[in-house]
């Protein structure tokens, strides 16, 4: 199943309830991060809660990539407001998250050179 345009595909996606394109009411989506991964910094339309379902990961906020803080495990939950520059990453083992927003999605990354729509 391809995921939200501008995702990489290289992390499957699902939809539990909602497609984040076609949506205008509650999405929820499930996204697979592989090992040693980095999101690159980037901003949505929405305010997401955003709740880790398995593995452990990393995230931080603003506009430069940097691993600050400690990797979070199953369970923790956090919530970015809607077009604040943030960033994720895996340690070595894969991570589901769990987002949750109101529709429609979207997704702009910071550097447009990150960006696999365009690579």
């Amino acid at each position: 199943m391809e995921g939200e345009p501008g995702f990489s595909q290289r992390r499957p996606d699902r939809y539990p309830g909602g497609r984040p394109d076609e949506s205008r009411g509650r999405v929820v989506l499930r996204i697979k991060f592989p090992p040693n991964f980095q999101m690159p910094p980037h901003t949505h339309p929405y305010s997401e809660v955003v709740t880790i379902i398995s593995g452990n990961i990393g995230t931080s906020h603003g506009e430069k990539f940097e691993k600050k803080g400690e990797l979070l495990k199953p369970g923790s939950l956090w919530v970015y407001p809607a077009k604040h520059a943030h960033y994720a990453w895996t340690g070595n083992e894969e991570g589901i998250l769990q987002v949750q927003f109101v529709g429609p999605g979207g997704i702009e990354y910071v550097n447009p050179a990150d960006d696999p729509r365009k690579q």
